[in-house]
């Protein structure tokens, strides 16, 4: 099995209705790492963590399950940031 790399976050951010606990599969291999970014540009006004936890910052993203979602939603459950 190819761990796909969305299937963890889902479970963690709890979108959907998992049929599975993909911590207790076991994993044969994988594509290789992922790197995961969120770049905000200057013009938004927030220039550090501290600042992203108390301005609400808007991002764009094509559906719930990507990255671009995922990601930002993770950081904002975790660390309080406001995407």
């Amino acid at each position: 099995m190819t761990a796909n790399a969305g299937v963890v976050k889902r479970v963690l951010l709890k979108t959907g209705n998992p049929k599975y606990d993909p911590g207790k599969l076991q994993w044969l291999g994988g594509w290789g790492e992922a790197t995961n970014t969120v770049t905000i540009r200057k013009a938004a006004g927030v220039n550090s963590l501290k600042e992203e936890m108390e301005k609400e910052v808007i991002l764009g993203a094509i559906g719930r399950s990507s990255n671009a979602f995922m990601m930002p939603a993770l950081m904002n459950n975790t660390l309080g940031t406001k995407f």
